[in-house]
């Protein structure tokens, strides 16, 4: 993406962080002087985002967020089922492995863990992330599982060139590095993190998929590096099955409301 162009995708970001409950209008001058920009430039962004319904202009010549969101809001809704539908599951496998079984997506150039079953492994226990917490998309299996769904191209806009920081002596670096990583990634239907994040933990990942078959969330394991070698084979044969089992339980959620979707009268 064009420099030029991605200053103004962040600055429209930056224009719709400031709504909030405490000040759900505002005026082009204001907007200016909240981001540091001229009114001009303010009144551009305002306007093009009032454009494409992300807000609406008052009769006053204001602004607040637009109705669009709510489809936005809506379509977010599959984030939510994808968790409704995985924590039985996530339970079941951990009840099967011991080990710490995380749930993300992707947020920008980052993976936002948004569930998370406890392993309970009797010797160790790992501590890892928290649901809620993120960490880079390039240098996690889950991270590369859902960036494995982009081309290289949009893998770059998500990620940028590179070099990336190094988190320990593995961690991937280089976008040429990331892009053979998921090559290998859509080949297998698996991914890896053998240390990137944290010298003596590793994980195994696999997609999660909506009824359009594109990559809406990644189910990992993670385990203490010592045993994770040994018992890989098992592992990644249950935690395939734990997605396809998922990737069903959302399709077949979401038949009913293509169904009714037809048969309703216009």
């Amino acid at each position: 993406m064009p420099r030029r162009m991605l200053s103004t995708v962040q600055n429209a970001g930056r224009v719709l962080d400031l709504f909030s409950r405490e000040q759900a209008e505002w005026g082009v001058s204001e907007i200016g002087r909240a981001l540091g920009i001229p009114k001009s430039n303010a009144h551009a962004l305002a306007a093009s985002l009032a454009e494409i319904g992300m807000l609406t202009r008052t009769s006053r010549g204001r602004y607040r967020l637009g109705w669009h969101l709510l489809t936005l809001t809506d379509r977010m809704r599959v984030n939510f089922a994808v968790r409704d539908h995985a924590l039985e599951i996530m339970r079941a496998l951990v009840k099967r492995t011991g080990e710490t079984v995380l749930l993300a997506v992707l947020d920008r150039s980052d993976v936002l863990y948004i569930e998370r079953a406890e392993g309970t492994h009797p010797i160790v226990r790992l501590v890892g992330v928290q649901v809620g917490a993120k960490l880079p998309a390039y240098c996690t299996a889950v991270g590369k599982i859902l960036l494995s769904d982009h081309t290289p191209e949009e893998v770059r806009e998500i990620v940028g060139e590179g070099p990336f920081r190094a988190r320990t002596n593995k961690t991937t670096t280089t976008i040429e590095e990331l892009e053979g990583a998921l090559e290998k990634v859509r080949g297998e239907g698996v991914a890896y993190d053998l240390g990137e994040i944290v010298p003596d933990a590793c994980c195994v990942a696999a997609p999660i998929c909506g009824d359009d078959f594109a990559i809406v969330a990644a189910l990992g394991i993670s385990v203490p590096a010592y045993r994770f070698s040994a018992h890989l084979p098992r592992l990644r044969a249950m935690l395939r099955e734990a997605s396809h089992e998922i990737s069903a339980a959302l399709s077949e959620d979401s038949a009913p409301d293509r169904d009714a979707s037809v048969a309703q009268p216009a």
